[in-house]
């Protein structure tokens, strides 16, 4: 398979990689502190099990990032990944193709890529934190 990958964040581990909130823009679900709420024995991929180490079982997001990234180096995948990317159109065409338009933001001077590709399939994976769900509430815009 030729797989290619469209990634948002500069890098891999989604909502793994901890960001302090009081410097960054957007809300995450992540704290300092974390630890998992299942064991790591259920959350390894089968192609790498989790080393026994003594470690315990319910370990920390700094943990799943590391091993997320040590999976995506030992299956070399980061080659296939597009970073900084931001779909802007999918078309589904006659032929059972599919078109894809996207942005990837290169460097930091601000420069943007655009591109455009035809793939035979699509998996759309945003994740539940993509984009905020905040309750209508009334007085919440006025609440501090």
């Amino acid at each position: 398979y030729d797989v290619t990958v469209l990634e948002s964040r500069d890098s891999i581990g989604g909502i793994w990689k901890y960001e302090d909130q009081t410097k960054s823009k957007k809300n995450r679900p992540m704290y300092r502190n974390l630890r998992t709420n299942l064991p790591k024995e259920l959350m390894a991929y089968r192609e790498l099990p989790w080393g026994s180490d003594g470690e315990a079982s319910y370990i920390t997001h700094k943990d799943v990032l590391e091993y997320l990234e040590a999976y995506a180096n030992k299956f070399d995948l980061l080659k296939c990944i597009n970073f900084g990317s931001s779909v802007k159109q999918l078309t589904v065409l006659d032929d059972d193709q599919i078109s894809l338009e996207w942005t990837t933001n290169i460097g930091e001077n601000g420069r943007v890529e655009t591109h455009k590709e035809t793939f035979d399939n699509v998996c759309v994976c945003n994740g539940h934190y993509a984009r905020p769900a905040v309750p209508r509430l009334k007085g919440l815009d006025t609440f501090d």
